[in-house]
């Protein structure tokens, strides 16, 4: 009997760890579904302002999971700023450079940097272009002398001449026009022939066909869902011209059913000025590029397609890496 209560004893306690373990194993499975599904069903919210006055000034706004992620960008001008924040929490700062007054410097210190010796006097310029014109006008009367000098063709000459130029002109109509062409031009037009082939055979093929408007449908699909929900420009404009002032708004409003009150534009025919004011916003859900890509796997071509572009991308990273190797062995072997 005592045996039998100790079997019972460990059997009860190895049933509950079992079932402590199934708990735990059911409830690690639950956080990575409900993760799965945040990710895939939460959508990225994206939002720009901007203001077109005496300079350029926007601003960027990517966030997800009620700001918990948050992708902040500024630009004035050409100086870009952007800063990442996890719950709430700056967690690196970019600043991605004012290209505009970069370039500039670089073009100025280029200019300053050039030494004094490569500066040519103007006068000492002048006088060498003018012996240069002289030297040529004589080489060029020279040459006219030994023109004149040259005897003349008799006419007989002339007519074989003729003859000969009419034959090779036949010759050349009935080779067709790649007589004419080099070596290096009948190459490339082979090229493109081979080109034009392999596309009219890939398109006459119905699974391949199948495969591109598969594609096709899904990028307009991403495209559609990734569209702003919201938009809005308004402001002032003035030009130059009065009249190229009314005409460019005359154009803007003939798309007024389109848009509708999105766009609120003025002109201004007193004075010319550009005061623009613009905000988007949009959402977008990675679910929809998990479907799209779930989608295009399932398609046989579309699979092979992509075995093929890796099969590419890992030898042209085999080649670089023996490259790479070597040019490292060379200087060994020669030290």
């Amino acid at each position: 009997m005592e045996g039998g209560e100790t079997i019972g004893v460990l059997l009860s306690i190895l049933l509950f760890i079992l079932k402590w373990l199934g708990i735990l194993f059911l409830a690690v499975l639950g956080l990575i579904i409900l993760l799965i599904l945040l990710i895939c069903l939460v959508p990225i919210r994206y939002q720009i302002k901007g203001r077109v006055a005496e300079g350029v000034k926007a601003r960027g706004d990517v966030t997800w999971l009620l700001h918990l992620i948050h992708v902040w960008l500024a630009a004035i001008n050409a100086q870009i700023l952007c800063k990442i924040k996890g719950l709430g929490f700056c967690l690196k700062k970019l600043h991605l450079g004012n290209w505009g007054e970069e370039a500039a410097e670089r073009a100025d210190a280029g200019r300053e940097e050039t030494s004094p010796s490569e500066k040519v006097p103007r006068e000492v310029s002048a006088k060498q272009d003018k012996v240069k014109a002289k030297e040529d006008k004589k080489a060029s009367a020279k040459q006219e002398k030994k023109a004149e000098a040259a005897p003349k063709k008799d006419k007989y000459d002339r007519l074989f001449e003729a003859l000969e130029e009419e034959e090779k002109r036949k010759a050349r109509e009935k080779e067709g026009p790649e007589a004419e062409l080099s070596e290096e031009s009948k190459a490339r037009l082979k090229k493109i022939r081979h080109i034009l082939r392999q596309v009219q055979d890939f398109w006459e093929d119905e699974k391949n066909r199948e495969a591109v408007a598969l594609i096709r449908r899904q990028f307009l699909k991403l495209g559609r869902h990734m569209l702003p929900t919201h938009f809005l420009l308004e402001g002032e404009i003035g030009l130059k011209d009065p009249a190229a002032t009314g005409e460019l708004v005359g154009k803007i409003y003939r798309f007024y059913p389109l848009y509708g009150d999105h766009i609120r534009l003025q002109g201004v025919f007193d004075r010319q000025t550009v005061n623009l004011y613009g905000e988007l916003k949009g959402r977008f859900r990675l679910g929809i590029l998990v479907e799209i890509l779930i989608r295009l796997l399932l398609n046989k071509r579309c699979r092979s397609w992509a075995r093929q572009m890796l099969k590419k991308d890992k030898d042209k990273g085999q080649k670089k890496g023996r490259k790479a190797k070597k040019k490292e062995a060379g200087p060994a072997v020669s030290g």
